[in-house]
């Protein structure tokens, strides 16, 4: 027996509660139809708030930024299907501040990296975590420095 802490009531937990492996006694805290009444006053809420966002016919063609909070004429937002209006949540301004700059500031990859720096670093590093291709580069441009020290 469990008491519900909405309705007050003592009642069998095998019959009355839903089961959940997150509480300690296997058990939800609050019998069955309080949760459904619980869901239920949820889901109309949602239901009631759905449709509510202000469109953008209603502001004249403009569209408010959810980051810096500017309304900015539609062509200043890039296209997103996902969203209602057809158009991204924040101005191209604020998201280009999100996004990587470029290839320039990239990180080299491997070759590169291997190509530019003294074989000496690379054999410093741990060789049990280097993969075998890096193992076959490094090699390779050991001998290829040796074969320019040579002419």
């Amino acid at each position: 027996m469990k008491i519900c802490p909405s309705c007050s009531l003592e009642l069998s937990l095998e019959e009355c509660f839903y089961k959940s492996s997150s509480s300690k006694n296997g058990y939800m805290s609050r019998c069955k139809r309080c949760t459904n009444k619980r869901t239920t006053a949820r889901r109309k809420a949602r239901k009631a708030l759905k449709g509510t966002r202000i469109s953008v016919a209603a502001l004249g063609g403009l569209k408010v930024c959810t980051k810096c909070e500017r309304p900015l004429p539609l062509q200043a937002y890039n296209k997103n299907r996902a969203s209602n209006d057809g158009l991204s949540y924040h101005c191209r301004s604020c998201q280009n501040g999100y996004a990587p700059t470029g290839k320039k500031d990239a990180p080299p990859n491997r070759t590169t990296y291997l190509r530019g720096h003294d074989y000496t670093i690379a054999v410093a590093m741990d060789r049990a975590t280097l993969k075998l291709r890096d193992l076959h580069l490094i090699e390779y441009y050991q001998l290829l420095g040796e074969e320019l020290k040579d002419k």
